[in-house]
């Protein structure tokens, strides 16, 4: 189905503003997208209780089996995270799942371990720069100079293990707070971006860099250039759009955009996560790895 990429995205942008720039322990700044006003319409509710995952049959490392069970649409996100199962992952593109629906997911491991260790769970979500790496990894061959191999090497590197399972593990646990997306910059110069049709969950950072207008100047006149950008359909429910060296995306529901996001085609972000393995830090608390499991036999499915 044909849609107007160009008018979805300047609606969803109109709906939102620039917050706060914060600092983020790898020295990037992330700029909090604050929802602007406005009325916004059909925004999709999560169905009560949480959504179903499973593996795949026979399971794969780039899919997951989701499903739901509940009355209302539930909509997932880029870098929603999932716990457990035969590795933790993450969501490689938004999806809306409609009541009574299974639908595959396409995910990226953030680790490479490959046994089981329970079920996988929905289990928050990358904070803005490893979720900016996640876009740029699941570019794969689109991404020239072997760009997301980097990044998924640094993925691995970088994001803590076991997501979720010990409080205050993972950077975004430290302040809440509803957002309408974010963007990642490196001084002015913008890495990724963000943004949701309704507020989620966010911890924009550590630190309040209120000497810095210039990032807030910068995340202003990008949004600018993604309203002004040559949006085409890439079929059905998906717009796509070339943006100031970045590889920008849509993904789009009954007409409205669920999320609209960006990654600029440069190993800046895995260069800062890696010089600062601060991220790291939430390995700490989980048990050692046991490099001695066998993994499951092809064709494995969990009762």
């Amino acid at each position: 189905m044909h849609h107007d990429v160009a008018a979805a995205v300047a609606r969803l942008l109109a709906g939102v503003g620039v917050g706060r720039p914060r600092g983020h322990p790898s020295g990037l700044i992330v700029v909090p997208l604050e929802d602007a006003g406005g009325h916004p319409q059909h925004l999709l509710r999560r169905g009560a209780g949480p959504l179903e995952v499973e593996e795949t049959a026979p399971p794969r490392a780039g899919e997951l089996l989701v499903a739901n069970r509940r009355p209302g649409e539930i909509a997932l996100h880029q870098g929603d995270l999932f716990t457990g199962g035969l590795a933790d992952r993450a969501a490689l593109t938004a999806m809306v799942v409609g009541p009574g629906e299974e639908r595959v997911l396409p995910v990226e491991p953030v680790e490479p371990r490959w046994w089981w260790t329970g079920p996988p769970v929905l289990d928050g979500a990358l904070d803005p720069p490893l979720s900016a790496l996640l876009a740029l990894a699941g570019l794969d061959g689109a991404a020239g100079g072997g760009l997301s191999a980097v990044a998924r090497s640094c993925l691995w590197e970088v994001a803590p293990r076991g997501g979720a399972r010990e409080q205050g593990d993972r950077w975004h646990d430290g302040v809440a707070g509803p957002a309408r997306g974010w963007l990642v910059l490196a001084g002015t110069g913008v890495l990724a971006t963000r943004v949701w049709d309704r507020p989620r969950p966010l911890s924009p950072g550590q630190r309040d860099l209120a000497l810095s207008p210039g990032a807030a100047d910068a995340a202003r006149r990008f949004l600018g250039s993604l309203v002004r950008a040559s949006w085409r359909s890439a079929g059905s429910g998906a717009g796509i759009a070339e943006v100031s060296g970045h590889r920008a995306g849509a993904t789009i529901h009954d007409g409205r955009i669920v999320e609209l996001g960006s990654v600029r085609l440069s190993d800046e972000i895995a260069l800062a996560l890696l010089r600062r393995p601060i991220l790291d830090r939430g390995r700490t608390g989980s048990p050692p790895v046991d490099d001695h499991r066998d993994p499951p036999a092809p064709g494995y499915r969990p009762a």
